[in-house]
């Protein structure tokens, strides 16, 4: 499918406990880390950023960019999966982490290519699903619906009840290393040494999964 066709879901409503400020507003290279993932998205039919606060954000982002509010606070990504495929146009949204800084738009460009248009297609990373890096249909609603009024927490449940494409990062002709996550202080210090060393390596393996 072309990317023109899917909406762009951007989390950014995490608590960020971790690394103790919003990680949303972390710089590297000179742009924060949000702006990195909005320019990755650029071209999808909108971009949509889920918020905790939509007052955190007012008039920090750009005019076509959209934001979703989370109504639960206590169910992380689920909640904010929820709120972008609520209000979205399209039938199938890439979601994705704000925390991920070398993330491409060629990356999730060729994701969306290998989209076929029904259920979820899963980004894996040495065989784990990545549920903060995959395309969702709409048809996820009703069982996301059901996670939130269950208080379930974990978005990777969903690709056991809605069919689900999985494919591996190395298909695409990246390596685990592009969907890195920097939840901490320690792992955002190693991002910029690697920087400023010219070394572009991995600083973290967690997974894409958390929103915190």
């Amino acid at each position: 499918m072309k990317k023109e066709n899917i909406t762009a879901g951007i989390l950014a409503g995490g608590k960020s406990s971790r690394m103790g400020e919003n990680k949303a507003y972390l710089k590297f290279q000179d742009k924060s880390f949000l702006e990195i993932v909005l320019e990755a998205t650029k071209g999808f039919a909108c971009q949509i950023v889920s918020v905790d606060d939509v007052g955190k954000y007012q008039g920090k982002l750009p005019d076509c960019v959209t934001m979703a509010q989370d109504e639960l606070h206590e169910i992380g990504p689920v909640e904010g999966i929820y709120q972008i495929l609520s209000c979205m146009t399209t039938q199938a949204a890439l979601i994705t982490a704000t925390d991920m800084p070398l993330v491409t738009a060629e990356l999730f460009e060729r994701m969306a290519q290998q989209y076929d248009g029904e259920g979820c297609l899963v980004l894996t990373c040495e065989g784990k699903p990545q549920p903060l890096c995959a395309i969702y249909s709409k048809d996820c609603l009703p069982v996301l619906e059901q996670f939130r009024i269950n208080g379930i927490r974990k978005p990777r449940l969903v690709f056991e009840q809605i069919p689900s494409k999985y494919l591996a990062i190395e298909q695409l002709g990246y390596d685990d290393c592009a969907v890195c996550n920097v939840n901490t202080p320690g792992e955002y210090k190693v991002l910029r040494e690697k920087t400023e060393s010219g070394n572009k390596g991995c600083i973290s393996m967690s997974s894409t999964g958390r929103k915190n």
